[in-house]
């Protein structure tokens, strides 16, 4: 028997910012769907996590402490996956990408000497081809 809400899922029950999470990547790809969309921006940001920013995507930002650089991990990432395989499932690329976010010793969003202006310009590159 399937889920009544997602938030009954075992994956996100206890961790409903990832969900958030999860929506944040997906909308940074451009893969989020307009109800999902629609359904995260009539949540209570304010209300349901203290959030000062006024819409979802910079509160799940402030909530979950991001960094000014994690659109540029996401996208650079997406785009790495992309160019091997064009048949890439958003949700799924979202949901590794948020458990290896929060994984013990990841080294997401960790850029060292050049690694972020190298991140940006593959970025470029890849949209400049229409991936």
């Amino acid at each position: 028997m399937a889920p009544s809400s997602i938030l009954d899922n075992p994956r996100y029950k206890q961790k409903p910012t990832l969900l958030l999470f999860e929506f944040y990547v997906l909308d940074t790809v451009a893969q989020l769907s307009a109800a999902k969309r629609q359904g995260i921006e009539q949540l209570d940001m304010k209300k349901l996590f203290n959030a000062k920013a006024k819409n979802w995507k910079a509160a799940v930002k402030e909530v979950l402490k991001f960094s000014g650089t994690i659109d540029v991990s996401i996208l650079d990432r997406w785009y790495s996956v992309k160019e091997k395989s064009a048949d890439i499932d958003a949700e799924k690329f979202a949901q590794s990408f948020a458990d290896e976010y929060f994984s013990d010793r990841s080294r997401v969003d960790v850029w060292g000497e050049g690694q972020l202006e190298a991140a940006k310009k593959r970025i470029e590159e890849c949209r400049a081809k229409g991936l």
